[in-house]
């Protein structure tokens, strides 16, 4: 089937980096920024550098929220990198409390904050190269086929994703001694806190596999 790609840009996403690794193996890619009821694309990329609000904040005023909803109605694959993952959980609380796409249940929260009290040697932001390893759930590892057991994959990020189903997620890393959610897959939808996109052949073959595996 010729893969048609969609990457949404709503000023908080790291572009450049994201659409080369996809024009490998991409018949087609198209960056939108406004809402477009005439778009046919077999897969949607949400990128995401910055902070929840103002992804939402960006992602509503621009109608990007309703190519989301319109693509997951069609059951067709999404996947949400970093802050673009964030925003698909259903609420964040960053500088503030806001409402989010709400296309997985769950929550963003600090890495850091009142209710998770880390050793002093966990400091935020959490950037670099981290270990990942794939967890054995009843949701589908589609994104890390012939990958292993574990894999490294690059992280910046300050907030982390707690999902109301455990279940959900796909893999996990870690934050101190903390296990913190690596990435996430409900039916049709997919996120993953690191940036595949920066993590080497690892990151590539996610891609691949996001493009690929779910039209097997």
């Amino acid at each position: 089937m010729k893969k048609c790609v969609t990457v949404l840009d709503y000023g908080c996403g790291n572009l450049f980096s994201v659409l080369r690794s996809l024009a490998r193996t991409v018949d087609q890619i198209e960056v939108i920024d406004t809402y477009r009821p005439e778009m046919r694309s077999t897969h949607l990329v949400l990128p995401g550098v910055g902070t929840y609000g103002e992804a939402m904040n960006q992602v509503r005023n621009r109608g990007l929220d309703q190519v989301l909803m319109n693509h997951q109605s069609l059951g067709l694959p999404i996947l949400g990198i970093c802050v673009g993952m964030q925003i698909l959980t259903s609420v964040g609380y960053e500088n503030g409390i806001h409402n989010g796409l709400n296309l997985v249940e769950g929550k963003t929260i600090s890495l850091i904050s009142d209710e998770v009290k880390e050793k002093e040697s966990a400091r935020i932001p959490n950037m670099g190269w981290m270990q990942v390893e794939i967890v054995d759930t009843h949701s589908p590892n589609l994104l890390f086929k012939n990958l292993g057991v574990k894999f490294d994959a690059y992280f910046a990020h300050s907030f982390e994703v707690r999902l109301e189903n455990i279940k959900s997620m796909t893999s996990m890393s870690y934050f101190g001694e903390r296990q913190v959610v690596a990435s996430f897959a409900q039916d049709n939808v997919f996120g993953v806190q690191f940036h595949p996109e920066k993590s080497g052949k690892s990151g590539l073959a996610i891609i691949d596999n996001f493009l690929n595996s779910v039209y097997e």
